[in-house]
């Protein structure tokens, strides 16, 4: 999600929509939609995009793990 933030235009509209699809299932499973629910959904993808630019975030620094590397990365911070 976050390399479609950067590599395209609609990147926002793209976090939008997933949020969007989440408040629908939630809803239709019966969840109650407020006005703070709207908020998150409209402004979380604003906000990912905004921070990221202050911050100069670049997605091309990122290091992937896979979930045995993860796994022994969490249990090296917890012992040491």
């Amino acid at each position: 999600m976050m390399a479609s933030l950067f590599a395209s235009a609609i990147g926002i509209y793209l976090y939008i929509g997933c949020e969007m699809g989440a408040l629908i299932i939630g809803w239709i499973l019966g969840g109650f939609v407020g006005i703070g629910t709207l908020i998150t959904v409209f402004g979380i993808g604003y906000c990912v995009q905004i921070t990221f630019k202050i911050f100069r975030f670049d997605i091309n620094a990122l290091r992937h793990r896979n979930l045995k590397q993860g796994l022994i990365f969490m249990n090296e911070c917890i012992n040491n």
